[in-house]
């Protein structure tokens, strides 16, 4: 039956726990807030984890309404109590090296532990942990208290570790290091009290319950004001001389009055080298008769006097180049010193050297390549032009031609009643639109259809046939066995047996012309043949320097010749594909 003293140790139990709840959630919520993260952070998460699930069951276990609830929550609050001794541990390796243990240190630390949660879980089937359990109280077992000898052995080496980081981090701030040893100690001390029953021998008070998880968040406070005020939570503070060390730049730190307070190793070297002193001697190092060694809180007479914040980049007299940038120092508006930075550009400014005189070289050879620019912008006009010249005279020289023949045609048999006039100027008109619409494709370096889908003896016919009705006889002879040529040689090909037909019937005043292709392994033959007058004499002009462009373009061989008062030959030798 429930008395009226178990209600009031009862109700403050709760009471205090909940305080203690809110308290440990509302502090890590501010140090999360303004800590850095880093992983010395989490592990002190972690453990003030383990603390907010011990205070959690405490409250459930002091509620519960039977044995078997009551044990239910026990087992919740060891699952973390069991692991806190190791968890504190890693924390304190992680701040005192900065580097968490192996895993498999990590794993040997926990066999214990889940072996001594194990024993808690298994507790009514051999009382080893618990040797008396049940609603209204508890008393320890043997494996208890090797359980608490572990975890106080994992506290006072995690607390060891931290003990001798705290010295040698905040040398002679013993404040701090006398805030965070009395943050561990006191929920170590208040444990071990509970556990022998000395607060009643000690202090004439027994308290009603295990206040351990209580007086963790008297540590916490006293952790939190060390953690505000001292920056816990951030990288380790580093001494300013070893600071000053890892720059590579020549650090030089003067108070109001010009004198020395700080200066780094490499500033020292370029001071006792003699690299400071600027060649025009105007530069904030003053070279003296009787040089003034380096001392600290002496007055520096080799600075100008009136140093003023300025960024200069400046040649030193043995043949040096260095960058001063000088900065004040102010606090509250008042001047209180000055920061002097020297950098070394010597290796920089050699660079920077090489690189104008290659630019000036480049510059030459732009000036150089610009004109070849022109030149050759000037060459591929000259030769697009007589491309295009080349190909509108083929084109416009071969329709012209045959619609003159056509004409003269019809001149000839006009009244004669089986000739179709209408039909003649049809098919002149049919020409000169053909003239026209290949001209303008030739121009704009296009390609017709017609020459895209048929192969080049359909093309050749199709040549042929507009001849024909200019009373002129084109028959094609084709030995070997017929193969697809590439564009280009079908191209080429085309154009010879146009031209060279069109100098036939304009030139020769032919009217029978044999086109001979002969397709050999090795090579491939054109031979084009007329009746024509044939000449004495043969003058080169566009059409036959276009022909032999073509052939040559393909290392090929073209060959024309007059067969007297017999007609005219042309021969043109391609190498096989």
């Amino acid at each position: 039956m429930l008395t009226l003293t178990f209600a009031y140790e009862t109700y403050y139990i709760i009471l205090w726990h909940i305080f203690s709840i809110f308290l440990l959630l509302f502090v890590n919520c501010a140090i999360w807030l303004k800590a850095k993260k880093i992983p010395l952070l989490y592990a002190y998460l972690a453990v003030q984890g383990i603390i907010l699930l011990w205070l959690v069951s405490k409250i459930f276990k002091t509620i519960a309404p039977n044995a078997g609830l009551k044990f239910f929550f026990v087992v919740c609050q060891y699952t973390g109590v069991c692991f806190l001794g190791e968890a504190f541990f890693i924390f304190a390796y992680l701040y005192a090296f900065r580097k968490m243990p192996a895993f498999r240190y990590i794993v040997l630390l926990s066999i214990p532990s889940a072996f001594f949660l194990s024993i808690v879980i298994t507790n009514p089937w051999h009382y080893l942990f618990y040797s008396h359990f049940d609603f209204w109280g508890d008393s320890f077992g043997p494996v208890f208290y090797f359980h608490q000898a572990y975890s106080y052995i994992l506290l006072l080496a995690g607390l060891s570790l931290c003990a001798k980081n705290f010295f040698r981090q905040f040398g002679e701030q013993r404040q701090q290091a006398f805030l965070f040893a009395v943050a561990i100690l006191v929920p170590i001390a208040a444990n071990i009290l509970y556990l022998f029953d000395w607060f009643e021998l000690i202090f004439r008070f027994e308290p009603p319950c295990d206040i351990t998880p209580i007086t963790c968040n008297i540590s916490l406070m006293l952790f939190v004001l060390a953690t505000f005020r001292y920056r816990f939570f951030d990288d380790i503070i580093i001494a300013r001389r070893e600071a000053l060390g890892l720059i590579p730049d020549g650090i030089l730190l003067l108070d109001e009055n010009y004198r020395i307070a700080d200066y780094n190793n490499t500033f020292r070297k370029m001071y006792e080298n003699d690299e400071l002193y600027a060649l025009d001697s105007d530069g904030l190092i003053q070279e003296r008769q009787v040089k003034q060694p380096l001392a600290l809180y002496k007055k520096a007479e080799f600075i100008s006097a009136g140093i003023k914040p300025e960024d200069r980049t400046y040649q030193t007299k043995n043949n040096r180049y260095h960058r001063s940038i000088c900065k004040r120092i102010t606090e509250n508006g008042t001047v209180c010193g000055y920061a002097l930075r020297f950098i070394d550009l010597t290796f920089k400014q050699k660079i920077l050297n090489e690189v104008e005189q290659k630019n000036r070289k480049l510059t030459v050879a732009n000036r150089k390549l610009e004109k070849q620019a022109s030149v050759l912008k000037k060459l591929v006009f000259a030769r697009t032009r007589n491309f295009i010249a080349g190909e509108v005279h083929d084109i416009m020289g071969h329709s012209v031609v045959l619609v003159i023949s056509l004409l003269e045609v019809a001149s000839l048999s006009f009244g004669k009643a089986a000739f179709d006039f209408n039909k003649c100027i049809t098919q002149a008109e049919i020409l000169l639109q053909d003239c026209l619409k290949k001209t303008h494709e030739s121009i704009l370096g296009q390609t017709g259809m017609f020459e895209l889908q048929y192969s080049l003896i359909d093309k050749l016919n199709t040549l042929f046939n507009q001849v024909r009705p200019a009373a002129i006889t084109v028959e094609l002879f084709v030995a070997g066995n017929i193969v697809r040529l590439p564009k280009n040689y079908e191209d080429a090909v085309f154009k010879l047996c146009r031209e060279s037909i069109t100098n036939s019937i304009r030139h020769g005043r032919a009217d029978k012309i044999n086109v001979i292709l002969r397709f050999r392994t090795d090579n491939i033959e054109i031979y084009i043949i007329d009746n024509g007058a044939g000449c004495s004499k043969i003058k080169k002009g566009i059409g036959i320097t276009g022909m032999e462009n073509r052939i040559r373009s393909l290392d090929g061989l073209l060959l024309y010749n007059s067969l007297g008062d017999q007609g005219f030959c042309v021969q043109a030798i391609l190498p096989a594909i």
